[in-house]
């Protein structure tokens, strides 16, 4: 599953395992989809039992095994798995190659208009890869992606969602018209890159929440960033909150590290204003946004990671904020919702953690990850891959698909047609095993590609084509939208990767 960026495929190299089943191995019993007991886990509130997996859901709770191949997980708490709602897996892990000396967003985008044009296909198959495989064994089971796709090819080339950066378009209104009919003539979601900034003055997430009205798109439309949202009075935060019709992911790791760097004092938090958004009851999700790339020198694909700095700069509790990179996040992909009850997709990460305060807390690295009922990342698995390059990135090949190739190849073609080039990122996707969903807005805007999975299945990914992560406020020419695209069922990220806007499976 993938958002802004096209991105599919499993993880790039098989992790580890210390752990042993009763009966087989569980990669044995995922592949050919088995049931898999899950022996001894504990649950909220400290009881242990047993948990039945089946055909991909949750089959039985206190379960008895009946034969069932089992896994031992006692000592672990199962939790419903993290979906990443923004990721820009095309730029993922090109911090140490591809500087931002200024550290604030016109610096990273300045940086990677620089370096776009020397990025070869395989490098960005290679690093997206590489980040899927880091996020799959931190449990995360879907991932929405974007990425940078040219003009007018999003939707061509399959992308999931529309998406763009409206906000700096000279008729921003208008601009988000255009994405909003293009998704609705594709029958797309959108997500947009809204107001990444801390100015005051820029607000545009007003006239989204107005034209999602209009449209009745309610619930089809996810506003990403909003940063500027957080720098408005109390009064106006709270009416524009009660007015949103879009759901909103707060990305902390990419605007805490972007934002307010000239401020020297005082310096602004920039987040959105989660506490008005919330009390008006959005759905507000938190995402990633960036791994270790210029908008971001760290993150490590980790929804534990997330939800620490929404505890700490946003003021959730864990718990909230957990269920901020899990159930909300779930809602803005339009995933259906996991519990631990029978009937339930089992999408499912268990981490060796007393209870949930801990587990946010030490992000401990022994987890088991399932998708689909199918084991990603068994319990005491390794960190680390069996292969790697001599530059530590995974060998091994990532099939990625031919709409992200030609992404590749088409934003070359723009950069060469436009020399105001900000609007270019290097797009990459990958595929997904699963499902793969494409859409592509046909508006005359720069638009990112975003993948998105399919609403009934937690195994897709999600692509969406956009124009460059927060490009600069001056005119640009305007490329197609491109929305999220679907990976067939079936597939795993043990695989393969995937991020664009798309989802991951496993």
């Amino acid at each position: 599953m993938l958002g802004a960026v096209a991105a599919t495929g499993p993880a790039a190299c098989t992790p580890v395992s210390t752990s042993q089943s009763t009966v087989e191995e569980p990669d044995a019993v995922a592949a050919r989809g088995g049931p898999l007991l899950l022996r001894g886990v504990r649950l909220a509130g400290g009881r242990r039992t047993d948990v039945l997996l089946e055909q991909g859901r949750i089959a039985a709770v206190d379960a008895v095994a009946n034969g069932a191949p089992e896994l031992d997980l006692t000592g672990y708490l199962p939790q419903p798995s993290a979906v990443e709602t923004h990721a820009h897996l095309d730029k993922a892990l090109l911090g140490d190659r591809v500087p931002n000396p200024t550290g604030e967003l016109d610096g990273a985008k300045d940086a990677i208009t620089a370096a776009a044009a020397g990025i070869p296909d395989e490098d960005i198959r290679v690093r997206a890869s590489a980040a899927l495989e880091m996020a799959v064994r931190h449990g995360y089971t879907a991932v929405r992606s974007h990425a940078d796709t040219g003009r007018g090819n999003g939707l061509r080339m399959g992308a999931d969602a529309v998406g763009g950066v409206p906000y700096v378009d000279p008729d921003p209104a208008q601009a988000m018209r255009e994405y909003l009919v293009a998704a609705r003539e594709h029958g797309r979601l959108v997500d947009l890159h809204t107001d990444e900034t801390t100015d005051p003055a820029v607000l545009s997430l007003r006239e989204l929440a107005a034209e999602t009205a209009r449209t009745g798109m309610g619930g089809r439309v996810t506003a990403s960033h909003c940063v500027s949202l957080g720098q408005q009075d109390p009064a106006t935060a709270r009416r524009v909150s009660a007015e949103v019709a879009a759901a909103v992911v707060a990305l902390p790791h990419t605007n805490l590290y972007l934002q307010g760097r000239q401020a020297g004092t005082r310096v602004p938090r920039a987040l959105t204003a989660v506490e008005a958004l919330r009390e008006a009851g959005a759905v507000l999700a938190g995402g990633g946004g960036n791994w270790r790339d210029p908008f971001n020198a760290v993150g490590r694909a980790d929804p534990f990671e997330v939800a620490s700095l929404l505890v700490s700069a946003g003021h959730f509790t864990p718990a909230e904020a957990y269920e901020a990179v899990t159930d909300k996040a779930r809602q803005v992909l339009g995933h259906p919702p996991v519990r631990i009850r029978p009937g339930d997709p089992a999408e499912l990460m268990a981490v060796k953690a007393g209870d949930l305060g801990t587990a946010v807390a030490q992000a401990g690295e022994d987890r088991a990850v399932f998708h689909r009922g199918r084991s990603s990342r068994g319990p005491g698995s390794q960190a680390g891959c069996t292969e790697r390059s001599d530059h530590g990135l995974p060998t091994r090949r990532t099939n990625l698909s031919a709409p992200v190739r030609r992404a590749r190849r088409s934003h070359r073609r723009f950069g060469a047609e436009a020399p105001d080039r900000r609007w270019a990122d290097p797009p990459g996707e990958q595929r997904s095993r699963d499902r793969q969903h494409q859409h592509v807005g046909g508006g005359q805007r720069p638009q990112r590609a975003s993948r998105q999975g399919d609403q009934a299945d937690d195994d897709d990914r999600e692509l969406t084509a956009h124009g460059q992560h927060g490009s600069r406020a001056q005119p640009a020419p305007r490329p197609g939208a491109v929305a999220p695209r679907r990976v067939p069922p079936g597939e795993d990220l043990g695989a393969g990767g995937d991020h664009g806007q798309r989802e991951c499976d496993r």
